[in-house]
């Protein structure tokens, strides 16, 4: 089977996981009070809110039109604990697009078309455990993107098409335990 086809399933696979997610958080929150530190946005948000609904430190995106990431665009929201971008038409990542968000523990990026992340785009996250990046279509990794992440635990770079890693692009990852880069053309 050729690697455009494995593509193409997981691409399916995880279309359906999230729907699947989509449906159970969903009926979740519609029960009860069970989702108030969560913000869901499906596949009618053009743009990142500026300010979440009062409680919410958990955002989500799931089959978002958002084609950018900018600089700061949460920067209003720093009770934010979790964000991810879940099969989203994103292509671009700005620099510093996480700034502000000292409590941040996990950030998702998966199935976009995503296909490098600039050096600090992932500054100041000292309290980032996981990072997850996969299914996207980032191609190399430079030194320096991933520095100023030292509680790091868990980085997820699978499922991309990455050719390229620049010597020393994990070195200041102190605490990661786990490293994923399977299915990449590495």
């Amino acid at each position: 089977m050729s690697r455009h086809m494995h593509l193409k399933i997981a691409l399916v696979i995880i279309y359906i996981l999230v729907h699947l997610h989509w449906s159970c958080t969903e009926d979740i929150c519609k029960k009860g009070d069970e989702c108030k530190n969560q913000d869901v946005y499906d596949k009618t948000v053009t743009a990142i809110p500026e300010k979440l609904k009062d409680g919410a430190d958990e955002i989500f995106f799931v089959n978002s039109k958002i084609p950018v990431i900018p600089k700061g665009v949460l920067s209003k929201n720093p009770q934010i604990k979790k964000i991810e971008f879940l099969g989203t038409s994103t292509h671009s990542v700005e620099a510093g697009a996480f700034e502000g968000l000292p409590d941040i523990t996990t950030i998702e990026i998966s199935g976009t078309d995503v296909t490098s992340l600039p050096v600090g785009v992932f500054k100041d996250l000292n309290n980032l455990q996981k990072l997850v990046l996969k299914s996207n279509k980032i191609h190399s990794l430079e030194n320096g993107l991933f520095d100023d992440l030292k509680n790091l635990q868990e980085l997820y770079l699978h499922m991309n098409e990455i050719s390229s890693i620049e010597e020393g692009t994990f070195d200041n990852l102190e605490n990661l335990l786990s490293l994923h880069l399977a299915k990449n053309n590495c």
